[in-house]
């Protein structure tokens, strides 16, 4: 049984609340195109195009991670991650229901090498696979979650509100990683 420290503790506290804000939409986006009366193929093209940047923006992290360091980086890209629900939530035509979505999914994508090296990095390495197991464990309990409680939502109150209330918990998330692991940053790396 593997027994977390301290950091990984702090980090899986900060990694559920990011799953929680995120996970309340991501299962949702197709219906969330299909409202704005987006035609099938149209909604393929924007899904592909958000992932062709969102390749782009990970093959990037390592420069924000270099000059801003992981927890900083990470916490910045959740900011704007945030942001790009806000847009998503303001949006009332397909055009820039896509401008928003795939800055959501670049913002959020561009964070997780981040996160993956600082949680490799605040463990010896026999006990990574354990740190990694947790870490998986958290995460899709916290997605589960928030998509049960994120389609109830949205039948109920509509995509705005739960794309705000997302975007709350994602300013959350990105407050979380940044103070609870400001005091530890791994060995690999050092924040200002």
């Amino acid at each position: 049984v593997y027994r977390p420290n301290s950091v990984v503790v702090k980090f899986l506290i900060a990694i559920a609340a990011w799953n929680l804000g995120t996970g309340a939409f991501n299962p949702f986006f197709n219906a969330f195109f299909a409202r704005l009366r987006m035609p099938v193929q149209q909604i393929g093209s924007v899904f592909s195009s958000a992932q062709f940047t969102q390749a782009g923006a990970v093959l990037l992290a390592p420069l924000v991670f270099r000059r801003f360091g992981l927890t900083r980086g990470v916490s910045g890209m959740q900011l704007a991650t945030a942001f790009a629900l806000v847009g998503l939530a303001s949006a009332v035509d397909p055009g820039w229901s896509a401008v928003a979505y795939t800055a959501y999914v670049a913002s959020q994508y561009m964070s997780e090498p981040g996160m993956y090296a600082f949680l490799m990095d605040s463990v010896p390495e026999g006990e990574r696979s354990g740190a990694s197991a947790l870490n998986f464990l958290v995460a899709s309990m916290a997605q589960a979650v928030a998509a049960a409680a994120g389609g109830l939502l949205i039948a109920r109150f509509g995509y705005s509100p739960v794309l705000v209330a997302a975007a709350l918990i994602s300013v959350l998330a990105a407050i979380l990683f940044r103070t609870l692991l400001r005091g530890n940053p791994p060995p690999a790396a050092s924040d200002p």
